[in-house]
């Protein structure tokens, strides 16, 4: 949030030709160096304040002003409700100590907020609050930004007309111990001239509450950014003639140089003078290959591991690295993009090992289809959206006023929100809106199937699923094509009927008049209601599952008739899909039925077929099964009956 703040006030800045500048402060360790009794006042030790603070190195006069504060203007005091929690902070940090790993002796220690416990943040929070507020906003001297917005949590542009606009300041932009300061002026020149004073007056307050800190171009520095009248001119007289030094006046001790740079690395992300991603893209893509390379023949391109594990721990110790923070980031300039695109396409395409004898005019969609990973503009969508999601939840009127007036922001998030809509947003309510779907690509018939037949592969059994079948069951060339060509025509082949060995079914008198009861197979849902087993024979639905194995002497199989008006099993009339598919079931059903039958009656359990409908509609499969019963070498153990 802090480096999203910082980014989007440069581009305030630049967009209303106003000269901008972040003072950046890094505390040397801050944690560690926190005098106690400014928090909770006197007498937590034995030990005066002067010895408390000696190795701190302090000024006389700095010295001074620290014990007015602790002595007069203790931060956390036993007034009002704090007493409460003064209470417990001076307990939780009186008498506190450590001791080394094999070293037996304890070490007392009089500084610092309990490193490692919640008390730490805690308090430190508590005390650099009021650093700040100490410091002063110097809003007397116009150097404190005012945002304007309309004072709701919208992405909306800001407009200038509106009358019930409202006005945020934008100057401090703390986390944990890293802060970072804005400063702007109207003109270039008093530019460096403002940075001077902010750094010189915060680095005394720091001083004045026992807080140093660390000076260094990596450290404690200065982001510089002219505009306007005068802007080429000291820039010249900063960068070039001053080598980019900025002398800050202090008030005990002697001046500082601080550095201007032209960018600077801000909680995990590179801030730059012209608000360019390329730089930060650029170091995060070099940690990425560094990563892949180290992992890149045991995990990632290992054959002996499975392509979506693979893919799996690609996103886990990857992807996470490359995008992390870049849901902040604004529309990406060209020659980030291209960086970022083609870094992770390269890595994917690595991952899928292509052979160098192959194909390898693999497109981006086939890469990050195969891999099933998305690409790097729906990763990057992703990563906006959740990052959206927490401004809206928990992120501060500052950057939404910052986000109205930032043009790129917005159609950053524009274009996630827009391609999550894409992404979801293709939903189906019946099977004709699948068709115009693809009725609308023109391109090859051929292409239009196998795509429609590639999709309807991947889809979960659902309703869905059934509708792109039944789609891609009309997709045939001679229902929608008025004419064709370049259409290979093979020569009509007529193969020979196929021509079963029909062997008797005859009964085995030991296995018919064994005594196990028979089964009895009949549509449950169409039988009379209350019909029961009759004697100790078990009834079975036609249209469940078949058992694995029968336990009756034999099966009696009703046959319902057919859902749909047929000449035979496999010969139905023109009917809606719907049917067709109710009708494929059914033919399931009796062939498996079926086949369980033959196979008990083969072993000489006597069987029975009733269906209801004609012996002409079973067509030649009830030929062989007349033939199978009717043999003059015994008693038959299958039994064939047809209702007309």
């Amino acid at each position: 949030m802090g480096c999203y703040c910082a980014r989007l006030f440069l581009e305030y800045a630049k967009s209303h030709a106003l000269s901008a500048g972040i003072l950046f402060c890094d505390l040397s360790a801050a944690y560690y160096a926190v005098v106690r009794e400014l928090l909770l006042g006197q007498n937590l030790t034995d030990a005066p304040l002067e010895e408390v603070t000696r190795s701190l190195g302090l000024e006389n006069e700095d010295l001074q002003l620290l014990r007015a504060y602790v002595e007069q203007e203790a931060i956390i005091n036993d007034e009002g409700d704090e007493h409460i929690l003064q209470a417990l902070a001076r307990e939780v940090h009186s008498n506190t100590w450590f001791w080394l790993h094999d070293d037996r002796k304890l070490v007392m220690t009089r500084r610092g907020t309990r490193p490692g416990s919640s008390w730490a943040d805690i308090l430190f929070g508590i005390l650099f609050s009021k650093v700040l507020r100490r410091r002063g906003d110097f809003a007397n001297l116009e150097l404190c930004p005012a945002i304007a917005w309309s004072g709701k949590r919208e992405l909306v542009p800001f407009d200038a007309r509106r009358k019930d606009k409202q006005e945020v300041k934008v100057q401090d932009i703390v986390y944990a111990d890293d802060l970072a300061t804005c400063v702007v002026t109207a003109e270039a020149e008093k530019l460096p001239g403002a940075v001077r004073h902010v750094a010189g007056v915060q680095l005394d307050t720091l001083v004045a509450h026992g807080l140093r800190a660390n000076i260094g171009a990596k450290k404690t520095a200065a982001l510089l950014v002219p505009a306007g009248a005068g802007a080429k001119r000291v820039r010249k007289q900063l960068f070039t003639v001053g080598k980019g030094k900025l002398h800050v006046m202090r008030e005990n001790v002697g001046a500082v140089a601080l550095d201007a740079v032209s960018s600077y690395r801000h909680l995990g992300t590179i801030l730059t003078h012209n608000g360019s991603l390329a730089q930060e893209i650029r170091v995060k893509m070099a940690v990425v290959r560094a990563a892949f390379k180290e992992g890149r023949g045991t995990i990632f391109c290992a054959p002996c591991i499975a392509l979506e594990r693979r893919a799996l721990l690609f996103r886990v110790y990857v992807l996470s690295a490359l995008f992390s923070g870049s849901g902040a980031w604004p529309t990406v300039c060209q020659a980030g993009w291209r960086v970022l695109d083609s870094g992770v396409t390269s890595l994917a395409r690595q991952m899928l090992r292509i052979s160098p004898s192959g194909a390898q005019n693999w497109s981006k969609e086939r890469i990050f289809g195969t891999l099933g990973v998305l690409d790097a503009a729906g990763l990057l969508a992703l990563e906006r959206l959740r990052f959206l999601g927490q401004l809206c939840r928990a992120g501060p009127d500052a950057a939404f006023a910052l986000l109205q007036h930032s043009t790129s922001a917005l159609a950053a998030m524009r274009a996630a929100m827009d391609w999550f809509v894409q992404a979801v947003g293709a939903r189906f309510s019946s099977d004709v809106e699948i068709f115009d779907l693809v009725k609308s690509f023109v391109e090859p018939f051929p292409m239009l199937r196998a795509t429609l037949a590639a999709w309807t592969e991947e889809l979960q059994p659902s309703q869905v699923k059934d509708w792109a079948s039944d789609v891609l069951l009309c997709m045939q060339v001679d229902l929608w094509c008025e004419s064709t060509s370049r259409i290979p025509r093979s020569a009509s082949l007529r193969t020979a009927d196929f021509q079963p060995l029909i062997q008797p079914l005859l009964v085995i008198d030991s296995v018919s008049e064994s005594p196990p009861p028979r089964v009895i197979v009949l549509d449950q849902a169409a039988a009379p209601v209350g019909l029961d087993s009759p004697g100790s024979s078990t009834l079975l639905d036609f249209w469940g599952p078949l058992p694995v194995a029968c336990p009756g002497s034999g099966i009696d199989l009703c046959i319902p008739p057919p859902p749909v008006p047929a000449s035979d099993l496999w010969r139905f009339d023109s009917c809606p899909l719907r049917g067709m598919r109710e009708h494929c079931r059914w033919l399931v059903q009796v062939l498996a039925w079926i086949g369980l039958t033959v196979e008990l009656a083969t072993f000489g359990r006597a069987c029975s077929i009733r269906a209801d409908f004609s012996r002409d509609r079973m067509g030649v499969l009830a030929d062989w099964l007349l033939e199978a019963s009717q043999s003059p070498l015994g008693r038959s153990s299958l039994s064939l009956r047809f209702t007309s």
